[in-house]
């Protein structure tokens, strides 16, 4: 008699079999109905065309996972496809696109069409900038990403069929430069940045169609150090917690022990970029200039090879870290001079062997960090002060100082030149001369110069740009950083800088957030009709913004950006707030974030500096702020959070939490009461750990530690 287990063998052995065939099936099915979009890219050695190709199929790919798109050089013989490239350079686009609706510099198309029966998808930039922000653009207003500082935003973002239905997009920028500028000096900003730091904000600032990122350091910073005649010129650290003192850098033996440090478990016993930190991870006193010129090449390289962005590197050139007195004391008497009242020694540039001291600063240059593609000469706004870090030599110069030749040359100025700032400003051009001279004779003339400095609107610092226009060459680009955010309000301010506006290209800066009282809380309210501030009144060809930390400051970012494309033009703060409730917390929650967004930047407070051992700064109205806590408080706790995605939560919750840790801070502050204290530091470590962490924030709280609880050791 059979066994029940010898009567089953066969009809297991078959149903596994059926399986097997029904899972082949399945999978021949699904693999039947994928449509392969073939991204027919214009063949070329730009790397925006490349990257801008990677961007798009990756970015489509997530958005609907069950196609595929493939990048390619050639038309593919079936299916449909996508057209990608520049209208001068990419022939199989021209026949679908009529050039005069990408003339400007920098605009695109995108748009769908029909061609022997098949489905195509074009987009089509007037160069390979504009191409590469026609692909953002596409994906962000009419696809549903949000490009952000922080983040890639998707909660707005439709995963439905795939089809080109919505490609229909065209748009030109009203300025041709838009930068993110970043400066070294604290570690909440850049200065603690590592490789993948540095990599995300390059990306994420193209990913929001800036053009270039800028960075700034000064003097004393590893990454200037130069050989001259046989002498190395000093240079000190890259800031952390252990190294540096400049700009009141706060030091302490392990940042494990502060209220909070637990956050610092993987970081080790000192916070800051792993390249300074001596005595770890091989980094010594010896190579420690070696490690920080290492990761800036890198970054220098990724952003021009990789993303293809501008990399600007702003120079200070007249302070006594710049003047190294050890490498200017090697030259001939004939070859410098002497600016009295600091003892200090300068440099001719208009002579052969003072011109080899900036040559070799632009050898130097050029060699460690080759993505360079403009070097911005920095100086002081003020030829006094009792900052050691900011100390100028060149500013305190006198007509009588200067030599007999440029005395000539001044005396010879229009009078407008002929100010408090003149002699220094015109000893400056010559430095601009010289690394002209020396870029042409290293083969490097492709990389632009420029100058920048602070701008206050009062007549003292009119007068500083006044004479650096009428002096410094008109090819160099001019960088005037807007001290006191006046650019908006001020009808004279804009007077002013149209004079160098007419003469010069102009990139106006403006802060997210100001290290002198208002760098947390929330950002800047964006200037109103910023394009036409900038184009009609400023005669300005670009604009950038400074800052140091990122989070939570993307609105200000992002509105700019949109104010400066004709399909955006001038976008009130309030629209850009929608967007963001949008991008950020999807359709449903999107009408009351919006009113919250709303709220907040109308009116959260701005607090705090970090340019001094003081870190608690502006703090007032206490009663006042507490109020718009309450209030705003109150619309977030509207937002029905069940409905909210897992990652549009964490938003919700971050936001919730910088809101108590406001209100708790102020509270804390003023009544001086330790406990109430550590309860604003713990709250935000918990805000800023709900949704990611940056480097940034970290920072901060070792500012709310060693700054503001001292006592607490």
């Amino acid at each position: 008699m059979q066994g029940i287990k010898d009567i089953l063998k066969p009809t297991l052995f078959s149903l596994s079999c059926f399986s097997i065939i029904l899972v082949l099936l399945s999978a021949c099915s699904n693999a039947s109905s994928t449509n392969i979009y073939v991204i027919v890219k214009e063949d070329s050695n730009e790397s925006r065309i490349d990257f801008a190709a990677g961007e798009l199929a990756s970015f489509l790919q997530n958005i609907y996972p069950d196609d595929r798109f493939v990048v390619k050089t050639e038309v593919p013989e079936h299916g449909d496809y996508i057209l990608l490239g520049t209208v001068s350079g990419f022939s199989p686009i021209q026949p679908f696109v009529n050039a005069d609706d990408v003339s400007v510099a920098g605009s695109f198309i995108v748009k769908n069409t029909t061609h022997d029966g098949r489905q195509l998808g074009i987009i089509c930039g007037n160069d390979s900038r504009g191409l590469m922000d026609g692909v953002y653009s596409l994906l962000e207003q009419k696809l549903g990403y949000g490009f952000y500082l922080s983040y890639n935003a998707k909660e707005n973002v439709d995963t439905g069929n795939f089809s080109f239905e919505k490609w229909d997009l065209q748009a030109a920028p009203t300025v041709k430069e838009r930068i993110t500028f970043n400066w070294h000096n604290f570690i909440s900003g850049c200065t603690a940045w590592n490789y993948e730091d540095w990599k995300h904000w390059v990306l994420q600032s193209a990913r929001m169609r800036y053009t270039g990122v800028m960075i700034h350091t000064y003097g004393w910073s590893p990454l200037t150090q130069f050989v001259f005649n046989g002498q190395v010129k000093k240079v000190e650290y890259i800031q952390n917690t252990r190294n540096g003192d400049h700009w009141g850098v706060a030091h302490t033996h392990d940042v494990r022990d502060l209220v909070g440090g637990e956050i610092f478990e993987s970081e080790g016993p000192v916070f800051g970029a792993e390249t300074g930190k001596i005595g770890f991870n091989g980094v010594t006193m010896e190579n420690r200039v070696q490690k920080a010129k290492e990761l800036m090449k890198k970054v220098s390289l990724y952003a021009r090879d990789s993303v293809g962005m501008d990399f600007i590197f702003a120079w200070d050139v007249d302070t006594k870290d710049c003047n190294h007195q050890e490498q200017i004391l090697t030259l001939d008497p004939v070859d410098r001079f002497l600016e009295n009242e600091s003892g200090y020694w300068l440099a001719r540039p208009d002579t052969e062997k003072g011109y080899a001291f900036y040559k070799a600063q632009v050898e130097m240059l050029i060699r460690d960090y080759p993505g360079i593609s403009e070097i911005a000469l920095w100086y002081r706004h003020s030829p006094h002060t009792d900052n050691k870090d900011m100390t100028p030599v060149w500013n305190w110069l006198d007509r009588d100082e200067l030599p007999a030749a440029w005395q000539i040359e001044y005396d010879e100025a229009p009078g407008s030149a002929k100010n408090w700032a003149g002699p220094g400003m015109l000893g400056i051009s010559k430095i601009a001369d010289a690394f002209r001279k020396a870029l042409i004779e290293l083969g490097q003339d492709h990389i632009k110069l420029a100058y920048g400095s602070w701008w206050f609107n009062d007549e003292r610092h009119h007068e500083l740009f006044n004479a650096s226009n009428e002096f410094f060459d008109p090819s160099l680009r001019a960088y005037p950083l807007d001290y006191d955010m006046a650019f908006s309000g001020s009808e004279l301010f804009r007077s002013k800088l149209r004079n160098t506006g007419e003469k010069r290209e102009l990139t106006v800066i403006e802060w997210a957030h100001h290290d002198d009282g208002k760098y947390c809380g929330r950002p800047y309210t964006p200037p109103e009709n910023f394009s036409k501030l900038l184009l009609d009144e400023a005669h300005a060809s670009g604009f950038g913004v400074i800052h140091w930390t990122t989070r939570p400051l993307d609105i200000f970012f992002k509105n700019l950006q949109y104010q400066v494309w004709s399909n955006t033009l001038n976008q009130n703060l309030e629209e850009s707030c929608g967007h963001m409730a949008l991008d950020f917390f999807g359709r449903d929650a999107a009408p009351v974030m919006e009113q919250y967004l709303k709220s907040w930047m109308a009116e959260a407070p701005q607090f705090n500096r970090e340019t001094s051992p003081v870190f608690a700064f502006h703090i007032d109205n206490v009663d006042e702020v507490v109020n718009g806590v309450h209030n705003r408080l109150k619309i977030l706790d509207s937002v029905y959070q069940d409905k909210l995605s897992p990652v549009a939560l964490k938003r919700w919750n971050y936001f919730k939490g910088h809101e108590e840790w406001i209100k708790l801070f102020h509270e804390a502050h003023v009544s001086n009461d330790p406990q109430k204290q550590r309860d604003a530091i713990l709250k935000y470590v918990e805000k800023i750990t709900v949704d990611g962490l940056t480097r940034g924030e970290m920072g901060l709280l070792i500012q709310h530690n060693l700054k503001w609880l001292q006592d607490l050791e």
